[in-house]
């Protein structure tokens, strides 16, 4: 291991919360625990930032040792860049705040003598909420766990993938209680973020009962700070998308909506990739929440080993709202790490060209219409892709040769699930994929 293992702040306020499996972690790139009815008994709403699984992650961290839940941060370590972690200098001034500290006394307590008081996170800063797997479509590289729909055609291939037990969310009585005393007491106060995911977000009831909840808990309790919130969405239901629009009518000024649309490429493509999306749909939705003061699109893209070639026309998509609504846009640097196969990592020297097109439009004309902070993740993001490309090229490690089997295999799955045309839609990459096809090896 080439980098050094330093403190990421995510790890101590990012707690991130599924209301039907009960899981809690931080953050929210690791999986967590799955808290039981006896946890909530003995713990209360502690289970929500100070549970020992996240108490046990803080003691790694300080002490740089490994620990499986940050693998896909360190693949960014490796190639120099922070990836999702919040940077060591950062960190040192979130946490040391938190403590009511300087960053000087904090870091020179975390280096010399282990207090066990730094694994006890004070505050949150950002919370991220789940209410279920409800969707209206199978992304390629989803899974049952975030779809519905995957679930159900993995029962009709007489398989079953649910890491997660799901339940129902009335039956989670205790959980929920807990949470929301939690909300009130010791986290609302403070949270800047609020990053609502799914499933599909507006497809879930319980997202609106949720909103009502959250302004009833601001209400009631005289805050005066504003909060953003996230509201990931794919945007492909009409009647969700204007539920949506009318419930945020009633929220507390001081609510900020950002409705992130989770998409990495345009038209058939994308059509393919978000297995089940309607690309007219979806662009007359995206109309519509232009047209709403109150929310601010942006974009949440997943780059993935099959959007790469399309990530020009999907920031062109990203250029031309720019000049209808003359808006700058904030667009995650989000990438696929699992499954493996559709990780951009896998792929070859042959996808360099299109890597580079899309860097040189970025540095080019990024400023023009999107965000600095996201012209220059996007950037680190993408010769991160490349430089990764050319150390395999130079030395084809085993992990990447079985990557690209996977992908070989999850293409195959596709075809035979969903009848795909995948060499008609995707004719770059059919060379690809056969060279990943072990059995002709």
């Amino acid at each position: 291991m080439t980098f050094k293992i330093l403190p990421c702040a995510k790890r101590w306020n990012f707690p991130s919360v599924d209301f039907s499996t009960r899981m809690v972690r931080t953050c929210v790139r690791a999986y967590g625990p799955f808290v039981s009815r006896e946890e909530v008994a003995a713990m209360g709403k502690n289970v929500f930032l100070n549970h020992p699984y996240m108490q046990k992650g803080r003691e790694q961290m300080l002490k740089g040792e490994y620990q499986n839940d940050c693998r896909g941060c360190y693949q960014f370590l490796e190639n120099g860049h922070d990836g999702f972690r919040t940077p060591y200098q950062q960190t040192l001034v979130e946490l040391a705040d938190s403590y009511g500290q300087s960053t000087e006394e904090f870091e020179t307590n975390i280096k010399s003598t282990f207090d066990s008081k730094y694994l006890k996170s004070i505050s949150a800063k950002e919370l991220e909420i789940s209410f279920g797997n409800i969707c209206d479509l199978m992304c390629v590289y989803c899974s049952s766990n975030y779809s519905s729909l995957i679930e159900a055609e993995d029962r009709k291939w007489n398989e079953n993938n649910l890491q997660f037990q799901r339940h129902s969310i009335e039956e989670n009585d205790d959980f929920i209680s807990a949470f929301y005393q939690w909300l009130e007491e010791d986290s609302l106060g403070k949270l800047k973020i609020i990053h609502v995911i799914g499933g599909e977000t507006l497809f879930n009831s319980y997202f609106y009962v949720f909103m009502k909840k959250l302004d009833e808990i601001y209400r009631r309790s005289n805050f005066q700070h504003e909060i953003v919130m996230n509201v990931f969405s794919n945007l492909n239901h009409k009647s969700s998308v204007k539920k949506f629009i009318s419930a945020t009518r009633d929220m507390h000024p001081n609510f900020n909506f950002n409705l992130m649309f989770s998409n990495e490429s345009t038209g058939k493509k994308a059509e393919m990739i978000r297995y089940g999306m309607s690309w007219k749909q979806v662009e007359e939705n995206v109309q519509d929440i232009l047209k709403t003061p109150r929310i601010n699109l942006g974009f949440a893209p997943s780059f993935n080993a099959l959007s790469i070639t399309s990530s020009l026309e999907f920031f062109w998509f990203i250029k031309n709202l720019h000049k209808q609504s003359n808006s700058k846009f904030f667009c995650g640097d989000n990438y696929i790490s699992f499954p493996n196969g559709f990780s951009p990592f896998v792929l070859t020297a042959d996808f360099i060209p299109y890597i580079d097109e899309t860097l040189k439009f970025l540095k080019t004309t990024g400023n023009t219409f999107l965000v600095d902070e996201s012209v220059s993740r996007l950037i680190i993001l993408f010769e991160s892709f490349k430089n990764s490309i050319f150390n395999y090229k130079i030395a084809e490690s085993k992990k990447v040769i079985e990557d690209r089997k996977d992908f070989f295999n999850q293409i195959n799955k596709l075809i035979l699930r969903r009848n795909i045309d995948f060499a008609g839609t995707f004719p770059e990459y059919v060379k690809f994929y056969n060279d990943c096809d072990d059995s002709q090896k």
